[in-house]
């Protein structure tokens, strides 16, 4: 019954579950831009702040395409996931939540799949950086801001060193930027601050300078 339910909805086949997030979330995914609630809703647009800048008509227009790509999320993840995401009043939020916990890169580190949720999105966070997907990374962090300064259960690193480690130099910027003091002399388990990693491990004269500007 449940899911003829979902199926009703015209969105996916069946409620997300552990073992078929990668097809849900195609057809989520799929569903949203053919709607045109997914540039600038649920994936992040760098150029396009959430609530607009002009006029309370483009307010308007954002808030009420984030409630209806919400809704469709809500209603394609099925009752038994609901619970775990109503508290959140954006859909990038309640996107990202899920992809957090059902996605299969976080399943294929079982360490991370046992920790906490915390643990979870730090890991999800650090491998946007790794991969060197920004805007991901930059969603998640408008998210939870607090968690720029989180830090790796196994080498205590923040998103700062996982950057600086990876040679993500653009990422370095930005992290930089959006970043103070507290996270320029956070050190890992080791002792280094993203500083010293960087002269550790890289040559990248230009990624030290801008930490070093920013001190």
């Amino acid at each position: 019954m449940a899911a003829a339910s979902i199926a009703s909805t015209g969105i996916v086949l069946e409620a997300l579950r552990k073992d078929n997030y990668e097809n849900w979330s195609t057809l989520v995914k799929n569903y949203l831009v053919g709607e045109g609630l997914w540039h600038g809703i649920v994936e992040s647009d760098p150029n396009k702040p959430d609530y607009g800048e002009k006029d309370n008509d483009s307010k308007n227009e954002w808030r009420s395409k984030n409630a209806k790509a919400l809704h469709a999320i809500q209603l394609a993840c099925g009752s038994e996931n609901l619970s775990n995401i109503r508290k959140f009043e954006k859909a990038r939020e309640a996107w990202n939540h899920l992809k957090i916990s059902f996605s299969e890169d976080v399943r294929a580190f079982p360490d991370i799949e046992q920790g906490s949720e915390d643990d979870r999105y730090i890991y999800k966070l650090h491998s946007d950086v790794k991969r060197g997907n920004w805007d991901d990374a930059k969603s998640r962090l408008s998210s939870y801001p607090d968690s720029i300064f989180s830090t790796t259960p196994s080498a205590g690193r923040t998103v700062l060193h996982v950057a600086v480690a990876s040679g993500q130099a653009r990422i370095v910027k930005e992290l930089v930027k959006m970043g103070n003091r507290r996270l320029l002399r956070m050190q890992d388990k080791q002792g280094y601050t993203a500083l010293a990693l960087a002269a550790k491990l890289t040559d990248n004269i230009n990624m030290a300078e801008r930490i070093i500007k920013k001190e």
